[in-house]
């Protein structure tokens, strides 16, 4: 082929523009690197590349940074454990320096191993690298095992027209380490307000195991409010709820969208979502939006839904089609007339959003998404699927058959938000053999030292011995933990006493000498009917191992700490 130069000089031209192009896309006019698109953050179609570089030393002590259930549910709660790292990270091949790490998480999605993480670009750097996006929040998916609960739940609460986070899968590493698939969630901040609301100039609040209760308003998180916020529009809902008699719906919508939040509500029914505001009091955001006055329930932490199993069987009260046991949700409820409104709200949801066919093709999405990327620790990812399509294909019919035997019967009276208060201390000292089955004599194994006081008393032996084992029941990530076991003999009452504390399995194998967040439980008593305490802290491993006969040896620091409010 033989170009004529016109031909050549047109070529050149092409290559030029091309050359240009390409180069506009990864620098600006001024020089400096282009921003990450937005829609490239959340585009659920791809898989985003997250890769972080961090000193390895800063990486150990944010990933052994923990909080516990016992101690973290204190009123008041103990300070964040968590603190900020300086890192690199590179986002679908864009290299950001100088952002911000942490660790992130309640309890349920704690790992040492594979952390649920925060990354804020401009915490010591300032910088915008990403337009309309000022961090990542990267979850774990330790209990959302089939990569789904998130994804589908935050889809589904947008498309019925609510205020919910957009999310994407990610694929991670730390130091060239591949950690496998996480959720990115838009963290509810005030790019993520702007874009819901269209402004964030409102008053955001956190809800964890806390309800809008007259005398606990202060549970709830204040996000963007000053220590000497009033929460006057919480607290006008509040005592609107807990006026005897029947709720004043009419005075109630002036402070709240009732018509929103029945959506709300019914939408997490409808998603099994458990763990959320209706069912468990926690998981969930309240924005006081000053354009209208009103209160506005957002949905955090979906983890925990799309499933039967788990935490579904142990945690889920009452019907499927009707959770009741927050404050908002059982008042509501008992009013003249709502049931029947609730039923009509459930039953548009079901009509204009709840698509089986859709919704399992993005499962299967996922599924060919995901195909190839997974951490070793994911492999049940496929299992997980599965079952959330059993899911899916069962959940009209359950909803359905309870909608026609209408209405379904809640407990009268909401739940009064658990929590602990501490009633004691322990510290102890270890010299024990790991065992597949507890000991005949468990009183003259391993060499022992507890001092406990529980109750302003000090606990004093006439026995005392320890050793190593799986503990009794599975937690949410459906394994055993490994557990140190003291067992001893009161001299007061010669009662016996269990003493266990446990922690993460890949922190229990790698006993590197420094204290590792656990927890456990003190029991007085036989097994299932003696005097309950939980317990939380650390563990010092010096040495650890898991089959038979290998050493367990090191300290133990805790708190004894007691269930106070509802847990039903």
């Amino acid at each position: 082929m033989h170009w004529k130069k016109s031909d050549r000089f047109i070529g050149m031209v092409h290559c030029c523009l091309l050359i240009l192009l390409i180069s506009s896309t990864s620098e600006g006019a001024d020089g400096a690197t282009a921003k990450l698109a937005e829609a490239k953050i959340f585009d659920p179609t791809q898989l985003l590349e997250v890769k972080v570089e961090i000193d390895q030393e800063d990486w150990d002590q944010l990933r052994t940074q923990s909080r516990n259930f016992a101690t973290a549910l204190l009123k008041p709660p103990p300070p964040s454990p968590y603190t900020w790292f300086k890192a690199d990270v590179t986002i679908n091949g864009q290299r950001i320096e100088g952002v911000g790490i942490r660790k992130k998480g309640f309890i349920g999605s704690q790992d040492t191993e594979r952390p649920s993480l925060k990354i804020k670009f401009d915490e010591f750097t300032e910088q915008n690298p990403v337009e309309g996006v000022d961090r990542l929040t990267l979850n774990n998916n330790k209990q959302d095992r089939g990569f789904v609960s998130q994804a589908l739940a935050y889809d589904l609460f947008a498309k019925a027209g609510l205020p919910a986070s957009r999310s994407t899968l990610a694929k991670v590493w730390v130091n060239d380490e591949l950690l496998g698939i996480y959720t990115n969630v838009e963290s509810v901040k005030k790019p993520m307000l702007t874009r819901v609301f269209g402004d964030a100039d409102g008053k955001l609040y956190e809800g964890t195991v806390a309800d809008l209760l007259i005398d606990k308003i202060d549970a709830l998180e204040g996000k963007n409010v000053g220590k000497d916020d009033k929460r006057e529009e919480l607290r006008a809902v509040a005592e609107l709820v807990a006026e005897s008699g029947e709720v004043d719906i009419q005075k109630l919508e002036e402070c709240l969208d009732v018509d929103e939040f029945l959506k709300f509500w019914a939408m997490e029914s409808l998603v099994g979502f458990w763990d959320g505001y209706t069912n468990n009091q926690n998981n969930y955001f309240v924005y006081y939006h000053a354009a209208d006055s009103k209160l506005h329930f957002m949905p955090w932490g979906t983890d925990a839904a799309f499933s039967y199993e788990g935490g579904a069987k142990m945690f889920k009260r009452g019907p499927d089609s009707v959770h009741g046991q927050s404050v908002l949700a059982n008042r509501i409820y008992n009013a003249k007339g709502m049931a029947d409104r609730y039923r009509e709200t459930m039953r548009g949801l079901l009509e204009e959003v709840w698509d089986e066919e859709a919704i399992i093709q993005n499962i299967d999405r996922i599924e060919e998404l995901v195909e190839g990327h997974t951490h070793t620790s994911q492999e049940d990812c496929k299992k997980a699927m599965e079952q959330s399509r059993t899911f899916v294909k069962s959940r009209r019919r359950r909803i359905e058959r309870e909608l026609e035997k209408w209405p379904q019967r809640v407990q009268k009276q909401p739940r009064n938000p658990f929590y602990t208060a501490k009633v004691g201390t322990a510290v102890g000292k270890f010299n024990a053999k790991w065992v597949e089955k507890e000991p005949k004599e468990p009183y003259d194994i391993g060499e022992a030292e507890l001092e406990l006081t529980i109750d302003d008393e000090v606990v004093k032996f006439t026995k005392l011995g320890v050793y190593a084992i799986r503990s009794k029941d599975k937690g949410m990530d459906g394994k055993k933990a490994p557990t140190v076991t003291f067992i001893g003999k009161r001299e007061s009452n010669k009662i016996r006493v269990t003493f266990a504390v446990g922690t993460e399995e890949s922190a229990f194998k790698e006993a590197t000498g420094q204290p590792v967040a656990s927890m456990g439980v003190m029991i007085q008593g036989a097994w299932f009917r003696g005097d309950f305490r939980m317990l939380g802290g650390t563990l010092t491993l010096e040495e650890a191992g898991v089959e038979p006969g290998d050493t367990v040896r090191g300290t133990l620091k805790v708190d004894v700490v007691q269930f106070k409010g509802d847990m039903r």
